[in-house]
Parts: C-alpha cells; structure tokens; sequence
C-alpha cells in the first residue's frame, strides 16, 4: 500500500494531481471539439474526440515520464520524450485515412473529420505535455475555423458567381 494516494508524499499527491488535471482538460477540450461535430451530426462526435485526446494526453505522460525515469536509472539511457507521441500522431494518420477513404459517387468526403481526429489527438499530446495554454489556444481556433468556414465558402462563391457574371455579360 506503500505507493496509494493517500500514503504518498505531498510532492508525489501534487504530481498525481497535475496528471489528473491533465486529463480532464483532455477531455472537456476533446469532448468540445467533438461535440461541435456532433450538433452537426457527423460521424466523429463527442465521445470519439474525448477518447483520442485522453489516450493521446495519457501516452504523452507517460512517454515524458518514462524518458525521466530512465535517464535517472542509468546515464547510458537516453530516450527522446516526446518519441511516442510523434508516432501516435502518425497512428492517427491511419485513422482519419479510413475515415477519407470510403467510397462513396467517387467523391472524396471526411477530410474536416479526418483532420479533426487530427486536431483531438495533438490537443491531447500538448495536454499530456503541459502546453495548456497551446491547447485552449488550439482548441478555440479549430472551432472558430469551422465555424467560419461556411460564412467565408458563401462570401467567396457569392464573389465568384457575381465576377464570372461580370465577366460573361461585359
């Protein structure tokens, strides 16, 4: 029982405590990202979301904190911290592919899914990280972009129809 929370030293509750806040803000981040998609009724949603970024946030802590553990252990092991995430990263590039790659009247479709199931797994790497304010910061500016997105698409089609009419009738 020598390593429970409640025997454990002050520092180590203190380090248990970040690891959980941590956490949660993967997941209140992740979950709202994924619940914009969700109103919208798409295919990754709140739950997706909050999942890859607590497991993107849990396996970037334990990456940093196994690299600080072993460095202390022996001078002779150096590994890189961040090693783990970059091939989470990677591994979520598998899953935003199988997201894109459906078939469907020959149209490519998924890439904002895709490149959500993106943005939750680097908001969870940057939590799990300590970037917090990196993360907040990302959060709110994937959600502004899709929210935008639509005005800005109707402002350019309305210029572009009004200049190829321009262009036909002068």
């Amino acid at each position: 029982m020598e390593n429970s929370f409640l025997f454990s030293t002050a520092l180590e509750q203190t380090a248990y405590l970040l690891i959980l806040g941590k956490m949660l803000l993967a997941l209140v981040l992740g979950g709202i990202i994924g619940l914009e998609r969700e109103l919208k009724h798409k295919p990754v949603g709140v739950k997706t979301c909050a999942i890859i970024a607590v497991t993107t946030c849990v396996l970037t802590i334990v990456s940093i904190q196994a690299a600080e553990h072993y460095a202390q252990v022996s001078d002779n092991i150096r590994t890189d911290p961040m090693r783990l995430a970059a091939q989470v990263i990677s591994g979520i590039g598998f899953l935003g592919a199988g997201v894109i790659l459906h078939k469907k009247n020959d149209a490519i479709s998924g890439l904002t899914t895709a490149a959500i199931i993106w943005a939750a797994a680097a908001i969870g790497v940057a939590t799990g990280a300590g970037f917090i304010f990196d993360a907040i910061i990302a959060t709110l500016m994937i959600l502004i972009a899709i929210r935008i997105s639509p005005i800005v698409q109707r402002y350019v089609r309305r210029k572009t129809y009004k200049n190829v009419l321009a262009w036909l009738f002068n």
